[in-house]
Parts: C-alpha cells; sequence; structure tokens
C-alpha cells in the first residue's frame, strides 16, 4: 500500500503530512515540500483531522468465565440483580457466573447474600462477583459443592462462624479457590472469547495490550492463536501458570508476573494505614513469603513483577519488601497505587517503579468519602503529584473492572470524575493524561516517526481542542495497524476506492 495522508493534525510531530509505503511510515512532512517526490502514491485528505499514535491499555483481563457469565453492572438492587439471573435460569444452564455488582448503587447499600441468590438459582451452583473482583457471594448448591471440596470448613472456621450463620459472602483467596470448582470452557470458547474481546480493543484504536494475571489455559489459548488484527500482546503470569522464561509466546510476549498485595477499597480489603471509616478493619495484606520468594527468582530471571497495591501501607510494604530484596525499581510495576500520602511519595520517588493507574476509578469511586477518613482521602489517585515528582503512570483500565475505552479513562484524568470535589489539584492537562495511553511497561511507547511502524488512529477531533469532558465521546474514525486499514469510516473509505 501506497499513501500519502494530508491536511492532518499529526501528534507529536511537525508537518501535516504522512507518506505510507507498505507497512512502513516512509515520510513526514508539510504536504508542499514532499508531495511530488511521491508520484503514484494515492492521496487521502484527512480534512484537519487528528491523528495518534495507537493507544496502550496497561492493565487489562480476559476472564475465562466470561463465557458463560451474566452481566451484572449497572444494577440497583437486589431485585434486579434477581432478575437478571432469572434470565440466565430460565437457559438451564449447569451453573452460573454473574459479574459487576456493587452495592454503592443499591439504595440500601447492603451486600446480597446466599439467601438472595437463593430465591432465584435454587439449585444450579451460582456465583457472583463484584465489580472489583475481590468480593463475590455463592448460593446455597454452590456452597455445598465447597463443603465436599473443604473450602466451606476453612471459611467457617476463619470467620468463627456456624454453617448456618454463613451467609456466603467470600473474599480474595476464597474466590480463587471457588473458581476451581467450576468447568472450563474448551479451547474453542476461549479464543472465540479472546478474538471477541480484541475486536473492541481495534475499534477504539488500541494496540497495545498487558493483560493481566493469565492463566495455564487462557496462556495455551493465547499462545496457539493467530494474531490477523496486528495488536501486540504482553502478558503477566498468574504464578499458578508455573514458570516460564520471558519472551515471545506464538503471537504474545510474556513480558513478568502478576500477584496481590492487597484487595480492593470496595471491599474493604486494601491494605490502609488506618481503620476505614464505615468497618473496623485497615483491610489484609496478601504478599506472603512464599509469594515473595516466587516474584523475587522470576524478577531475577528477567520478569517485570507486577503487584496490585491499592492501599498506602501495601503500597509501602511493596517497594520496602522489593527494595531489601535487590530488585530495581525499573523492573517492578505498582498496580493501581490508588492511595498514595507524601511520605510514600517520597519513597516511591526514588524507588521508581513504573506506576499503572486507572483514571475511571475518579468517577465509579464516588463513594470512597464514605469509607476513607478525610485525611487519607485527600491523597486517593494523586496523579498530579506523582507527575511532579517524576514518576512515569502508564494509564490502564482494568477491564472488565472499568469499560475498556480509552477515552473514559483519558477524559478522567482531565476532570477528575465525580472525585473533583475532594483533590481537583490532582488533575493533569489533556497531553499528560493522552500520553498515559501512549505507552506501557512492556512494550514501551508507541510514535509516529519516519521509519517506524504504520499504526495510528484517525479521530474526527483533535482530541486537545475539544472540552475535557467530550474526550469521553470520541471514536476514531480509522485504525491503521501494520500498514492496512483495520476500521475505516465511511467518507474515508470512498477516498481510498
Amino acid at each position: 500500500m501506497r499513501l500519502i495522508l494530508t491536511n492532518a493534525q499529526i501528534w507529536g510531530v511537525e508537518g501535516d503530512t504522512l507518506v505510507i509505503r507498505e507497512d512502513k511510515v516512509e515520510k513526514i512532512g508539510f504536504y508542499t515540500k514532499i508531495a511530488e517526490n511521491f508520484p503514484g502514491y494515492k492521496v487521502v485528505d484527512l480534512a484537519g483531522r487528528s491523528v495518534l499514535p495507537p493507544l496502550h491499555d496497561s492493565h487489562t483481563h480476559i476472564h475465562s468465565l466470561e463465557v458463560w457469565s451474566v452481566d451484572l453492572r449497572g444494577v440497583r438492587s437486589v431485585q434486579e440483580l434477581q432478575l437478571r439471573l432469572s434470565h440466565k435460569v430460565r437457559e438451564g444452564p449447569p451453573f452460573i457466573v454473574g459479574r459487576g455488582w456493587d452495592e454503592n448503587m443499591f439504595d440500601g447499600k447492603e451486600t446480597p447474600t446466599r439467601w438472595d441468590l437463593d430465591e432465584v438459582t435454587k439449585d444450579i451452583p451460582t456465583m457472583i462477583i463484584r465489580v472489583c473482583g475481590h468480593v463475590a457471594v455463592v448460593n446455597t448448591a454452590l456452597i455445598k459443592l465447597m463443603e465436599k471440596a473443604g473450602i466451606l470448613e476453612k471459611i467457617l472456621q476463619a470467620r468463627e462462624i456456624s454453617k448456618g450463620d454463613f451467609d456466603g459472602v467470600i473474599y480474595e483467596d476464597e474466590i480463587a479457590d471457588v473458581k476451581k470448582l467450576l468447568p472450563r470452557p474448551s479451547m474453542d470458547e476461549l479464543k472465540a472469547l479472546i478474538q471477541a474481546y480484541l475486536k473492541k480493543y481495534v475499534s477504539f484504536g488500541v494496540q497495545y495490550l498487558n493483560i493481566m494475571s493469565v492463566g495455564p489455559d487462557l496462556l495455551e489459548a493465547l499462545g496457539g492463536m493467530t494474531n490477523t488484527l496486528g495488536m501486540r500482546i504482553g502478558i503477566y503470569l498468574d504464578p499458578g501458570a508455573g514458570f516460564h522464561r520471558p519472551g515471545s509466546l506464538g503471537g504474545v510476549r510474556i513480558c513478568g508476573y502478576k500477584d496481590f498485595a492487597d484487595g480492593s477499597f470496595g471491599g474493604r480489603t486494601a491494605k490502609i494505614s488506618e481503620r476505614y471509616k464505615d468497618k473496623n478493619t485497615s483491610g489484609v495484606f496478601l504478599l506472603t513469603d512464599e509469594k515473595v520468594a516466587f516474584l523475587t527468582q522470576a524478577a531475577k530471571e528477567g520478569h517485570q513483577i507486577a503487584i496490585h497495591a491499592i492501599g498506602d501501607e501495601a503500597v509501602r510494604r511493596v517497594v520496602e519488601i522489593f527494595r531489601k530484596k535487590g530488585i530495581p525499581g525499573n523492573d517492578v510495576r505498582i498496580e493501581h497505587a490508588s492511595l498514595v500520602t507524601p511520605d510514600i511519595m517520597k519513597e516511591l520517588s526514588s524507588y521508581r517503579p513504573h506506576i499503572v493507574v486507572q483514571p475511571h476509578f475518579l468517577v465509579s469511586d464516588w463513594w470512597l468519602t464514605n469509607a476513607l477518613p478525610k485525611h487519607l482521602l485527600r491523597w486517593v489517585y494523586p496523579f498530579r503529584t506523582m507527575v511532579e515528582n517524576g514518576l512515569i503512570l502508564y494509564g490502564s483500565s482494568d477491564y472488565p473492572v472499568e469499560p475498556l475505552n480509552p477515552y473514559l479513562g483519558i477524559s478522567a484524568a482531565v476532570t477528575r470524575g465525580l472525585l473533583r470535589c475532594v483533590n481537583g489539584e490532582e488533575e493533569l492537562d489533556i497531553d499528560e493524561a493522552v500520553r498515559m495511553y501512549l505507552r506501557d511497561p512492556c512494550f514501551g511507547a508507541s510514535l509516529i516517526r519516519e521509519g517506524s511502524n504504520a499504526s495510528f488512529l484517525v479521530l474526527g477531533e483533535s482530541i486537545e481542542s475539544i472540552s475535557p469532558y467530550d474526550i469521553s465521546a470520541l471514536r476514531p474514525q480509522a485504525v491503521f495497524l501494520n500498514g492496512r486499514f483495520i476500521e475505516v469510516g465511511e467518507d474515508l473509505l470512498n477516498q481510498l476506492k
């Protein structure tokens, strides 16, 4: 393919014209100065449209259980949750998995219980996972399977309650244990799920993905797929996947391992330095000596280690632990770093790990004012202070916890969403927010340069000139990856004919 794309606003370069030859950017400059040097090239007038490098999502997930899941996002009550489950019950599945509910959206803010599930699911083993992924509820039919597997006894002993008093709410590693009781999707089902997932990302102009917590089945499916969309896929393995060398595996790159230092704000399991306002706990710290030893060895073998740490105390301990182990900050990713107080900011600034953030939490975590002490609340998602302390931030979605649409994240980083009244001074400017989504810790930054791979997206409006609140509505009019159009609108398509 030989193309001249002109009359464009090109991100990060001087010029209004891109010359494309096959899968490379051959020349960048101003049309009046360079066009005559490329006779026979097809000229496409972009009419002032904005051209950006392809976007990155530095932290996303593919959950194999999505093959059979019920979408519970946006439900406003236990009754609405039951209604959605009842539709699935009519299909007669052998089991049900739901995901996405958030009790903060309910009028009474009550957490569902096993008895709520029993009313509609009856004898079908059912688990519904909270939007954060760190809390779930199981019904009585699934509890019976947990009892046979010895899982229930451990839970009852830890909480010092009887079987009759167990409300079905489970947390963290308990969820992982219960998932092992559920059937696995076939390899064909997994590959179909992955293809649908990748197509969604491409439609938003995302080429680079860091997929987290990849287990053995998903690793096999990803490694055995043909990458027809031109995506660059980096994976961070769950330790349960066993040890693998870093590097290429089929159409993906093994970049490292991921584990958890704490839980979530929603489950009140994120490890903070004080107790939560509304629950007599400061969260949990999940990194055991055994996990630290595995991750340390992985880092020494050339892997990046990605540590989920939301609370300030979890972040502090992660930095302290791996610094003492002699692991350089550049080999460590801290996922989320949602609460970072000034003293911990200094530690991060000197250690310099990769900080992978999810700006859309600023929209969905509006209820944090009810959970965190006021003086800690000031330091949630402190993006501006992080940047001023020299930290490199990477933008991501944490899909399916948050929507995979990157423009929602860019907009939230600038507007501060529903937490603007708490610490609006932590806003980023549009340039800083966009740059978070033009890089990731596995592949680095995507750029439009002469000689670079011909991958970019075309927006109808300049992302720098519209209202930050309107960024969330942006959609690419064309997506060009590795020298070919993957997505293209009708107007541009007519010029290409």
